[in-house]
């Protein structure tokens, strides 16, 4: 008969792996948020410098050539800043999938540990009971032979 404790120990090591290869995706893709996010703060806030750097140029004077210059460079980068967002709504969107996903995995992990845990305490019990009727029988011939 195969030992079950055998099976469930495979199951556990898949479920280990899955595990790892799922935080290790997610780390990945949280790193590649950050860095998508700050290149979105960054865009932003040169778009703001333009912004305030027109403002206080229209006070002392700006030619025409130079306004629309920086009209046309604040519009590129309100497409750059709105390309932006979508990849960084879309890597938010992968970190919450593989968080949901490493949750479950974790779960099914737990679940595994647990009749793992539950199989080895009742082998150990059958074992105990095995012993206990042993010694008993031998503690019987023993006082049968002594009478």
């Amino acid at each position: 008969m195969p030992n079950p404790h055998n099976n469930l120990d495979t199951v556990l090591k898949y479920r280990s792996h899955l595990v790892e290869e799922v935080q290790r995706e997610l780390v990945e893709l949280k790193q590649r948020f950050s860095i998508e996010e700050n290149q979105l703060l960054q865009l932003d806030q040169k778009r703001r410098n333009v912004i305030n750097d027109i403002a206080e140029r229209q006070k002392s004077g700006i030619d025409a050539q130079e306004m629309s210059l920086s009209h046309q460079f604040i519009k590129l980068q309100g497409d750059r800043i709105k390309d932006q967002k979508k990849k960084v709504q879309t890597l938010s969107g992968e970190c919450e999938t593989h968080r949901v996903r490493l949750e479950h995995l974790l779960q099914e992990k737990k679940i595994v540990e647990n009749i793992k845990n539950k199989r080895q305490k009742i082998q150990a019990d059958r074992l105990k009971k095995n012993e206990k009727a042993i010694l008993d029988e031998v503690s019987g011939r023993r006082e049968r032979s002594i009478q």
